[in-house]
């Protein structure tokens, strides 16, 4: 059992991380296309502790678009192409704009209690079932994540991610196709990690618009199971 000094430890720890956690977003806020990657590298720390290694590595995903349209702006300015120049800028800023939004909504975790744990049997397909552990509530979402990804090769889908990102990105026209590639990156790192929610999550957020793009392009560079899955899991 905790005592009475153990319990004003985490508390300051608590109120020292929002502190720090506020100070980060209001820095953010504030930073340009010139200096918005230092300040987050700079909160690596900070926001490992606040958010855990996959959500990080997620807000990095996002970072690639950016990337790539400052690197086209540099290109276009050395060419004396102004108007690409502009574009590509305008693009950079958008997709800087929704990296901010999802970081001034970072909130501290807070720590859930521990729930009984039960034994049940999952049958899927027939031939497939074993015995897993679920706890209290989550019972629906671990059985859910089960089936979603159920026959799908992650690995796999990662590959084709990673060919899919490349095919699309010199073509962006517009802001949401260029937030598209960012969810791309998102969708190929959980793959990679085979974390299938999350590659769902990334993609299921893409705009119509976008996303016919995004699978009109796949079935062009013929990545049929990446195309599989955006028509079965994400309905484009």
């Amino acid at each position: 059992m905790k005592n009475e000094h153990d319990k004003i430890t985490e508390d300051e720890k608590k109120i020292g991380l929002e502190v720090e956690l506020a100070h980060f977003k209001h820095k953010f806020r504030d930073a340009t296309l010139d200096d918005y990657f230092d300040v987050l590298v700079n909160a690596e720390d900070l926001l490992l502790e606040v958010i855990g290694k996959d959500r990080y590595h997620d807000l990095h995903s996002a970072v690639v678009p950016i990337l790539f349209h400052i690197a086209q702006g540099r290109c276009a300015r050395e060419s004396g192409d102004t108007a690409l120049e502009a574009s590509n800028k305008g693009i950079a800023m958008a997709v800087l704009a929704t990296l901010k939004k999802r970081i001034d909504g970072i909130r501290l975790r807070r720590p859930k209690p521990a729930k009984p744990s039960h034994n049940v049997t999952l049958h899927v397909g027939g031939d497939l079932s074993g015995n897993v552990q679920i706890a209290g509530d989550g019972a629906r979402q671990a059985i859910t994540r089960t089936l979603i990804e159920q026959g799908t090769d992650l690995l796999a889908l990662a590959e084709e991610l990673a060919k899919l990102r490349g095919a699309i990105s010199p073509d962006v026209a517009d802001a949401d196709q260029a937030i598209a590639v960012g969810r791309i990156a998102e969708a190929e790192v959980a793959a990679k990690a085979q974390d299938g929610e999350k590659v769902r999550a990334a993609l299921a957020v893409i705009g119509k618009g976008a996303g016919r793009w995004m699978l009109g392009t796949a079935k062009e560079i013929g990545a049929k199971l990446l195309v599989e899955y955006l028509e079965t899991k994400c309905g484009l």
